[in-house]
């Protein structure tokens, strides 16, 4: 539900999610559970999780946005907002889509109990500055790894012709 007189989306705004509950023989349903969680809630729950960088939306079966950093699309299509991520959901594993106008690497995930979908994705460029990164890293260490080898080499060589040209 919507409360129109809260201008912050993320308050005004609750998930609710219905289960049955069934007896165990005969097999009927005896009552329902009514679970709610304020979007302001889950939220933070998702970028504590997910982080700065990333974007992520929450959706519902029918793409309806349920949650994400803009407050302002809660409530909207997800076609509508980009159709790259919405053609990019029939694929599995990560594909890339544009978000917020940059290629952005992203991945998709269906909860198996509430039929909610999480999308989060990275964009590339951040990617690429990590992996970057990330290299210049494994470089370092291999040089300090090889200098350390050829010092100890030098050393051991060193001490075993001592006796060499004592003689």
């Amino acid at each position: 539900y919507s409360q129109n007189y809260i201008e912050n989306p993320f308050q005004g705004n609750c998930i609710w999610m219905l289960r049955d509950i069934y007896s165990f023989s005969p097999h009927k349903v005896v009552g329902s559970v009514a679970l709610t969680i304020q979007a302001e809630k889950l939220r933070e729950i998702l970028e504590d999780s997910i982080g700065e960088e990333m974007f992520y939306i929450l959706l519902t079966p029918t793409n309806k946005i349920v949650c994400c950093r803009d407050g302002n699309l809660i409530g909207m299509d997800l076609e509508s907002i980009s159709g790259d991520i919405a053609a990019a959901l029939s694929t599995k594993g990560s594909m890339e889509a544009k978000w917020d106008g940059e290629i952005c690497k992203i991945m998709s995930l269906q909860s198996e109990y509430s039929s909610l979908r999480l999308i989060t994705g990275k964009p590339v460029r951040l990617l690429a500055k990590e992996a970057t990164g990330f290299v210049w890293y494994s470089v370092g260490i291999g040089l300090g790894v090889a200098v350390i080898i050829i010092i100890l080499t030098f050393r051991n060589v060193g001490r075993n012709l001592k006796p060499l040209k004592v003689l």
